[in-house]
């Protein structure tokens, strides 16, 4: 730090001098009456203040406003990281194949199909064959929510997903209201608040990493209701 200090005291140390250096030119040329010297001092002691002038301003005011614009960059870098948050997006840009392609259950809380069409729904009908996992899908407990399960069910039966050992099993719960959660292995996805009836919100993702991620709330919510005992709309 000391080197840097002695550099940036040497450099105001010459910013000054030119400054001054510059005006003395300036006031010397307004003396002279000789047309080639005249303009040309004055000319010289104005390059000099000005050149100057915005060394000056570059160091004392736009460097530590950079410096410090990069440093709350960074700051706010670490607090993203810390909190696990993976992508903001909407529902039908996300990377789907990348929170579900994994091994372990997938735990999905929706309040309507055109939540599940907008993604995550195609992405289970295409990853499940392959494999044997288990699929909880919770729904809200209204006639809403049993179609949503004949709707499943139905494609479920279509696409062959059960063709690996995998399980489909759909539970009507109260507490499924609006919106939708998706949890898987060390993924989370949740829509954020929006008018309900909005087939493709914004959501949010995180990735749990030593169990620091900001979603705990929301991973609780789904493992009260992987044990609920009420019994499902289907399962197969």
């Amino acid at each position: 730090m000391k080197p840097l200090r002695e550099l940036l005291s040497g450099l105001m140390t010459w910013v000054a001098i030119s400054i001054a250096s510059g005006l003395a030119l300036t006031l010397w040329s307004a003396s002279i009456t000789n047309p080639f010297w005249q303009p040309l001092l004055a000319a010289v002691g104005s390059t000099a203040i000005s050149i100057s002038g915005a060394l000056l301003i570059t160091e004392v005011i736009l460097k530590p406003l950079y410096v410090r614009d990069v440093l709350d960059v960074a700051r706010l870098s670490s607090e993203v990281y810390g909190s696990g948050l993976s992508s903001i997006t909407r529902a039908n840009k996300l990377s789907w194949e990348k929170y579900l392609s994994g091994t372990g259950d997938i735990n999905i809380a929706v309040s309507n199909q055109a939540l599940l069409n907008a993604g995550a729904w195609q992405q289970i009908v295409e990853d499940v064959p392959r494999k044997k996992r288990q699929i909880n899908i919770f729904v809200p407990n209204t006639d809403g929510g049993k179609e949503i399960a004949t709707h499943l069910e139905s494609s479920w039966g279509r696409n062959e997903c059960n063709t690996g050992g995998s399980i489909l099993k759909i539970v009507p719960l109260d507490s499924v209201t609006q919106g939708i959660i998706v949890v898987c292995d060390s993924f989370t996805v949740a829509s954020i608040a929006e008018d309900p009836s909005y087939d493709n919100p914004l959501v949010v993702a995180f990735r749990q990493s030593n169990g620091n991620a900001d979603d705990s709330t929301l991973r609780r919510g789904i493992e009260r209701m992987t044990g609920s005992d009420i019994s499902p709309l289907f399962e197969g």
